[in-house]
């Protein structure tokens, strides 16, 4: 009786065993089965976002020739400031001037046509944001 016993107990000890979880330095082992848990926050992917009020849709011509926009960075590292400007080219890049503490701009009375507002933003460490590039369309004359 006392060797079924012992050999219960064995069996016992290496389910416990066998069930246990071990979790060393993020990597979590069960069964066989190795699971990598992250002990950093995950990388943020900054975000650049451009809108505008007077303008939401880009393929849409507008009455309004005043256009206001208005945007948010969203990243994991402190803005410095933004670099933009506005145009009749698509892909015009800013350049590095550096405007502190402003997230909209407005223009007025401007032509009829096609404008685009391009923005990056900068951080503390100096690392530039891909620039966006916004679109409005401007169409004062009234339908015939």
């Amino acid at each position: 009786m006392s060797h079924k016993k012992t050999k219960r107990n064995l069996i016992l000890i290496a389910i416990v065993f066998a069930s246990t979880l071990i979790l060393v330095q993020g990597v979590l082992a069960y069964a066989g089965i190795n699971l990598e848990i992250p002990t950093e926050p995950p990388e943020i992917i900054p975000t650049l976002l451009v809108s505008s009020s007077t303008h939401p849709d880009s393929s849409i011509y507008y009455s309004n020739n005043n256009p206001s926009f208005n945007w948010v960075y969203e990243s994991g590292s402190e803005v410095n400031g933004y670099s933009f400007t506005f145009d009749k080219s698509a892909l015009t890049e800013p350049d590095t001037s550096i405007l502190q503490g402003i997230t909209e701009k407005s223009y007025t009375g401007l032509d009829d046509g096609t404008y685009y507002f391009h923005l990056k933003a900068i951080d503390i460490d100096g690392v530039e944001s891909e620039t966006v590039h916004f679109k409005i369309n401007i169409d004062t004359s009234p339908p015939v």
